[in-house]
């Protein structure tokens, strides 16, 4: 619950291993897609500059899974 009480002024940040984490999903998903943050907010008509490619748009992964 801690990590809860400081929003927006804390980095809540992870490593994930995006290998593993497709090979372990796969038997229930029927579609995964791993693309790059900026590829993910492409067409939001509002990302507030979190699509650069210089800074979160490039810096961050976005695994896709649909049942």
């Amino acid at each position: 619950p801690a990590i809860y009480e400081n929003p927006g002024r804390q980095d809540l940040t992870a490593d994930v291993n995006f290998t593993d984490l497709q090979n372990w999903s796969q038997p229930w998903v029927r579609e995964q897609k791993l693309t790059g943050f900026g590829e993910f907010l492409q067409g939001s008509s509002d990302s507030g500059g979190l699509a650069d490619p210089h800074g979160a748009g490039g810096a961050f992964l976005v695994l896709d899974q649909r049942r």
